[in-house]
């Protein structure tokens, strides 16, 4: 069985709540001005971040407002008919992709931008292929981006995570473990 589209994002998604539910407030779907100088009001033409972290004001950084702006990609056709995403340099401490293994090569990403991807593809935890480097925040899109995160709804905390996520990301996960288990019997009958 393939994973579809759908299923790859909210894999993927599973993946992002899983690993850093403990230290961030996650945030889907965040809307960002275009412009980051106008005022954040509903006629303002708008960017939609995929994931958002927030890094828990006890953490590490010293930032209590450091965002970590993770885009999602479910193929290399996505990853390649994205233009918009390098408009979020300079509107996030940290930006960087996340995708399957082999979508995304490192190599097309711009200096200073991360790239992670599932570990063991169980989805259980993810591994940074591409560290991403901190970037010069100006103060309006600092404000801007917080005002994102303070309507935004779709936000995750560790408390937030049931058994049916668990289950869930369990069930994707084996489903995508299959696809690359016939992958990889494919390429050894070819070999």
């Amino acid at each position: 069985m393939k994973l579809n589209r759908k299923e790859i994002v909210r894999f993927l998604n599973l993946c992002i709540t899983n690993s850093y539910s403990h230290n961030y407030k996650i945030f889907s779907e965040v809307s960002i001005s275009k412009n980051p100088s106008f005022a954040p009001e509903g006629w303002a033409e708008k960017y939609h971040l995929d994931c958002v972290l927030l890094e828990d004001w006890r953490g590490s950084s010293g930032n209590p407002f450091q965002t970590h702006c993770i885009e999602i990609k479910s193929c290399k056709a996505d990853f390649k008919s994205d233009n918009k995403w390098q408009n979020y340099i300079g509107r996030t401490d940290l930006l960087s992709f996340l995708a399957l293994p082999d979508v995304i090569d490192p190599k097309d990403l711009s200096a200073g931008i991360g790239l992670i991807v599932p570990y063991n593809k169980s989805g259980h935890s993810i591994k940074r292929i591409k560290t991403p480097k901190p970037q010069e925040v100006s103060v309006e899109a600092r404000y801007d981006t917080m005002y994102g995160l303070a309507i935004n709804t779709r936000r995750y905390n560790i408390k937030d995570w049931t058994e049916k996520d668990d289950e869930e990301r369990e069930k994707l996960s084996e489903k995508y473990l299959m696809k690359a288990r016939q992958k990889e019997r494919k390429q050894g009958v070819l070999l």
